[in-house]
């Protein structure tokens, strides 16, 4: 994940995903070519790499619907995080939030998200198991 700004992007504001032309495809694949090379500085050489994807602020705002395409999803406060806490225990059995804004914004609060939601499905004990069995 890197910085790119929605205005970035206006050109192709007005447009949905996979309808936004060669020049919005090109800008995208210049962008992760340009990240690759940077990590490879870091990092040293970089072989046998293929780019599958690259998605922009647009990506995000046309399947996540978050506003101008932010990747930490919905602006939260402090007062919301008792609000938070009580979807860990919904009164509806085989219900189970997961996934992004379900415990915290964004890709970490996703992975945190399905983990917490896993948990409640298998209990604390098995989950705890079989996390510690990856390590």
């Amino acid at each position: 994940i890197t910085r790119s700004l929605y205005r970035d992007w206006s050109p192709w504001e007005n447009t949905s995903t996979g309808k936004r032309g060669a020049a919005y495809e090109q800008k995208k694949q210049a962008l992760a070519v340009a990240l690759l090379k940077k990590a490879a500085e870091i990092f040293g050489p970089l072989k046998n790499l293929r780019i599958l994807d690259v998605f922009t602020p647009l990506t995000l705002r046309d399947y996540v619907n978050c506003p101008e395409g932010s990747c930490y999803g919905v602006l939260r406060s402090s007062r919301q995080l008792l609000k938070i806490a009580s979807l860990n225990n919904l009164p509806v059995g085989g219900l189970y939030p997961a996934g992004q804004n379900a415990l915290a914004p964004g890709v970490l609060g996703g992975v945190l998200g399905s983990f917490n939601a896993a948990r409640q499905m298998v209990g604390n004990d098995r989950f705890a198991r079989e996390f510690r069995s990856l390590l």
